[in-house]
């Protein structure tokens, strides 16, 4: 089993390119409609999409399809493959969270799916953040960007990791808030690539600094606030004298680790 430092040479100094139409901007309204943010959603996932499948062609690798699954009001509600203690994770409009569930086969030779309850998206977009109040100057579409960017780096991680495992090359899963602070620096990669302002970056780091916590013990535990507002930052700036900005390998090198 190799290590993230092995990974890394494989990744080598890949940028992700800076977005040249900027479609994911969107008139950053206070309090959006539900239509309106599933459609702003639906336009970073296509932009997710399109820049990680980009990275992977560009390292030579094929990559499985994530689904993602935008959860509305109208839908109510929608069944993961994953399961928590006896039972299976149920993602409604306004459940907590968005989920990245890796055992979803939604579709053939898939590679998970990601649940975005667009109510709770709503909420985030207005500055309250799993329950956790910003000032709304504060907040705003890139703080629900951000949110889905880290569930989607989940993915990507998960990805990088199998497609060379198929190449008889294996890494070790990233454990407990490692996990979490590298999809945060991915998400900040990714992030950093887009058409983006002074006012977005403060919204993507204060959305997740907001939901950063202390509960050390737990299995849970995401990385404190610092934790995850330093990751995201790692990933927009890279890591002076190492990394360039948008630098996947800048993650890996700093967050790809299995101890506590």
């Amino acid at each position: 089993m190799l290590s993230a430092k092995e990974l890394t040479t494989e990744l080598n100094h890949l940028q992700l390119p800076l977005e040249k139409d900027g479609t994911t901007a969107a008139e950053d309204r206070d309090r959006p409609t539900t239509q309106e943010v599933a459609a702003y959603l639906r336009n970073v996932i296509s932009d997710l999409d399109a820049t990680w499948a980009d990275f992977f062609k560009r390292l030579g690798l094929p990559r499985r399809k994530l689904t993602s699954v935008l959860v509305t009001p109208e839908q109510g509600r929608a069944v993961s493959q994953c399961q928590e203690p006896a039972r299976v994770i149920v993602i409604r409009y306004d459940t907590p969270n968005a989920v990245f569930c890796g055992a979803d086969q939604r579709s053939p030779a898939g590679a998970g799916s990601i649940y975005l309850p667009v109510t709770t998206l709503q909420k985030v977009w207005e500055g309250d953040l799993f329950g956790k109040r910003v000032p709304s100057r504060e907040a705003g579409d890139h703080s629900a960007a951000i949110i889905v960017a880290h569930e989607y780096a989940h993915y990507v991680t998960d990805e990088l990791r199998w497609q060379f495992q198929q190449r008889w090359v294996t890494y070790p899963n990233p454990t407990g808030k490692w996990n979490e602070l590298l999809a945060d620096c991915m998400a900040g990669v990714w992030a950093a690539h887009t058409h983006i302002t002074p006012h977005d970056v403060n919204e993507s780091v204060i959305a997740l600094k907001s939901i950063g916590d202390y509960d050390y013990n737990s299995p849970d535990h995401h990385g404190t606030p610092e934790e995850r507002m330093n990751a995201v930052l790692v990933g927009f700036n890279g890591i002076p004298g190492r990394y360039a900005p948008r630098t996947p390998a800048a993650c890996v090198a700093k967050y790809w680790k299995t101890t506590a």
